[in-house]
Parts: C-alpha cells; sequence; structure tokens
C-alpha cells in the first residue's frame, strides 16, 4: 500500500476511534492523498455528532493528520508507538459502560501529561 492511500485511512480510523469516546477532532489529509472525500465525511459526521449531542465542541479541537512513514510492507517504529500508545489509552478507557465522559478525558489529560 501506498502512503497516499495507507495514511488517510488509518488517520480516518483514529479520527472514527476519537470521536466515538468524545474526543473533538478534526481530520486533515495531505494534498495529492487518495480518499479526499473522507476529510469531508468527517466534517459531517463531527458536525452531526455535535449537533445531536453526542459530541461536544471544542474551542480548539485537536487535528489528526496521517503518519509521515507509513511504508509499503509495514508500518514506522513512529507509527508502530502511536498506535501502542493508543491502545494503551483505549484499554485504560472505560469505553463498554454508561461511564461518564469526564472520568475518561481525565484519564486522557492525565496520560496526556506522563507522557510529557
Amino acid at each position: 500500500l501506498s502512503h497516499r492511500t495507507a495514511g488517510p485511512l488509518y488517520a480516518f480510523e483514529r479520527f472514527i476511534e476519537d470521536t466515538l469516546i468524545g474526543r473533538d477532532r478534526i481530520l486533515k489529509l495531505r494534498q495529492g492523498d487518495e480518499f479526499p472525500h473522507l476529510e469531508e465525511l468527517a466534517i459531517k459526521i463531527r458536525e452531526t455528532f455535535i449537533s445531536h449531542g453526542i459530541l461536544t465542541p471544542s474551542d480548539s479541537p485537536v487535528t489528526i493528520s496521517e503518519p509521515e512513514s507509513i511504508p509499503a510492507l509495514g508500518l514506522s517504529s513512529e507509527v508502530e508507538s502511536e498506535l501502542s500508545a493508543d491502545a494503551d489509552l483505549d484499554s485504560s478507557l472505560d469505553l463498554d459502560s454508561d461511564s461518564d465522559l469526564a472520568k475518561n478525558e481525565a484519564k486522557v489529560d492525565n496520560l496526556s501529561r506522563q507522557s510529557s
């Protein structure tokens, strides 16, 4: 797979995962990437979630960009580290219950501070 194909798919997947747990994100693809419609779809999803009260808009939503390098036969070590960190974060969040979103956001903030 080309990085122009795999990158947008990876970034869109991250956008969906983050949005589903209440993180306000914006998807931004590079010029020339495949699947430019994913950016438009992400905007529609975000706006729909906000209008239905599922997602609280942030004053400064984080922009999700595709990783810099995704070799054709595997992921760069940077991407692998990021995927591992995402998996650790996801396992620490209570995603299967009706837990309070603020509780999960506090966990995310705490983990972000620890990794800084």
